[in-house]
């Protein structure tokens, strides 16, 4: 059996995902919203919702495809 440290988180609240992609509150809810970036509801009435650690990676995996075919580039 797992234990608990040995167990790797699988769902993020809204703003740890936020802090993942760097952006802000509204931004992360607006993804949330228009069903860009899924989520799971959980608690009394599934009024949480977390992230699911795998779509925030298959996201970031999608968007820098795109962004990379498209000849995007990001200057810092």
């Amino acid at each position: 059996m797992e234990t608990l440290t040995q167990l790797e988180r699988v769902l993020l609240r809204p703003m740890e995902a936020a802090a993942v992609l760097s952006v802000g509150r509204s931004t992360i809810y607006a993804m949330i919203s228009s069903g860009e970036l899924p989520v799971v509801r959980v608690g009394v009435a599934g009024r949480a919702v977390r992230v699911p650690v795998h779509a925030l990676k298959e996201w970031i995996r999608r968007n820098t495809e795109q962004a990379e075919s498209a000849g995007d580039h990001v200057k810092e």
